[in-house]
């Protein structure tokens, strides 16, 4: 049976062809001083790096503006193809149906990363079949006891419809069963929520998937 393994996702940032005609300063090699306002918004996944590049260029040239906020990879895609925004951050490809909503996108590939299914550090189990994570994310699987664990509820905690995590995971995991993940479960609207909401779970009930950074920790 196949494993759980990491499930790959692309960084991707989008600009409109418009804007870029009008915002190429911020590619510019030139020594002239940028100034203005540039707007960025979209995965959380992404929100990190868009923070640190802007906070960096934004250090060099103290006449720039750069507003960086979340709101998920599919209002990142929508909000700049409707104009709204000048760069959408997208932790997922840009689907073909939005390309056909919006013509004049321009997806950039930033970087490649990966998707993992965790629980906290005292949970036992720690090898899992990709139908049983199906199954569990389904509602099929309810109790830990059914894939090795102890007698414990199992409650699974998802990222919110719109988010690039949770697509390339329904993609990867839960399409090939053809299973949709059951509305009882948890929604949380970033990774960094998740993170913390298993950490703090000393029981080891929580079963979620986000981007991580590092390992999941006890917290406190």
């Amino acid at each position: 049976m196949e494993k759980i393994k990491a499930i790959g996702i692309t960084a991707v940032v989008i600009v409109a062809i418009a804007t870029i005609a009008t915002g190429t300063v911020l590619a510019s090699t030139q020594a002239a001083e940028l100034s203005g306002e540039l707007t960025i918004a979209g995965s959380t996944t992404v929100l990190p790096i868009n923070q640190e590049c802007a906070r960096l260029l934004m250090a060099e040239h103290p006449d720039l503006r750069i507003s960086v906020s979340g709101g998920g990879s599919g209002h990142g895609v929508k909000a700049v193809g409707e104009g709204a925004i000048d760069i959408g951050a997208a932790s997922r490809d840009v689907k073909a149906k939005e390309l056909e909503t919006y013509p004049d996108l321009k997806p950039v590939v930033i970087g490649k990363d990966s998707v993992a299914i965790i629980v906290h550090p005292n949970n036992a189990v720690s090898d899992l079949t990709m139908e049983e994570a199906s199954k569990i994310f389904a509602g099929e699987i309810t109790n830990w006891q059914d894939v090795g664990g102890s007698d414990e509820p199992i409650r699974v905690i998802t990222r919110e419809g719109g988010s690039g995590t949770r697509d390339c995971f329904e993609d990867a995991v839960m399409k090939p069963f053809d299973y949709t993940i059951y509305g009882k479960a948890l929604v949380k609207p970033s990774n960094g929520e998740i993170r913390a909401t298993i950490s703090r779970d000393e029981g080891g009930h929580w079963f979620s998937f986000p981007w991580i950074r590092g390992r999941i920790t006890k917290s406190g």
